[in-house]
């Protein structure tokens, strides 16, 4: 059994929805239950993030701004795609931090 609470379910059919990310490009997820993610205690919290120029990494965003140090892809929840870049899915609404955030 595992240790941690299941997977929060999708706001809406469009948020369950994986979607293409390249290097570069900015995002909006549900952070997972990753052990980088829980020790920055971010995990289940929707989060704006950017991956780096080289698409090496992930910057998670706060109020526009870097939060903490950039992370690896699977740690933000980003996983590889077949088509290049990496996929996703994204949530709507504002990210933690922001009005209306968790």
């Amino acid at each position: 059994m595992s240790s941690h609470p299941p997977a929060a379910q999708p706001a809406s059919a469009e948020a369950g929805t994986p979607t293409r990310i390249a290097a570069g490009e900015r995002g909006r997820g549900r952070m997972p239950w990753s052990e980088v993610v829980i020790h920055l205690r971010l995990a289940d919290a929707v989060m704006d993030f950017q991956v780096t120029a080289d698409g090496t990494a992930v910057q998670l965003l706060s109020g526009g701004q870097p939060y903490s140090i950039p992370v690896l892809p699977g740690e933000a929840g980003l996983y590889p795609h077949p088509d290049g870049g990496y996929s996703y899915r994204p949530e709507p609404g504002p990210a933690a931090g922001e009005v209306g955030g968790r």
